[in-house]
């Protein structure tokens, strides 16, 4: 067997992977399309549950780099358990108490937040949604016009 070479995963995240392959082997295949039809039994759920503590019991920094991992090697049931995770981690928290959890720094000025807090969310994704198609069109008519030329 030849060695495969991963530039993207760390030793630590890869550690945590095979952990996580080794107690999954007896399981069926991971149903991505229907995930809430995986069986999972009592005590693995149980594992689970100690495994994704133990990657946020310092820092929110392992979880994040095993996702990646788990994305790029492409461990289905892997990413959607930390996916689910980081959603659960920052559900019901402001973007100040998010920023804290990844360490992400505001770069926003206190003029920018502001406006963002009174703008209609629903108006933004209209209004971007709306860009979208503009720039759609604009592509198609450029499109057009070269192959009439």
């Amino acid at each position: 067997m030849e060695p495969m070479a991963l530039p993207n995963v760390s030793s630590e995240s890869l550690h945590y992977i095979i952990r996580w392959c080794e107690q999954h082997r007896d399981c069926p295949a991971w149903q991505e399309e229907k995930w809430w039809e995986n069986k999972r039994d009592a005590e693995l759920t149980k594992w689970e549950k100690e495994f994704m503590a133990e990657l946020t019991s310092e820092t929110s920094e392992a979880l994040h780099d095993v996702y990646l991992a788990a994305n790029y090697m492409d461990i289905k049931c892997l990413l959607d358990k930390c996916a689910q995770t980081i959603a659960d981690m920052i559900k019901e928290k402001s973007p100040e108490e998010i920023r804290e959890i990844w360490g992400v720094e505001n770069d926003f000025t206190p003029e920018e937040e502001e406006a963002f807090k009174n703008e209609d969310p629903w108006k933004v994704i209209f209004d971007y949604q709306e860009r979208l198609e503009k720039e759609e069109e604009a592509a198609a008519e450029q499109g057009s016009s070269l192959a009439q030329a």
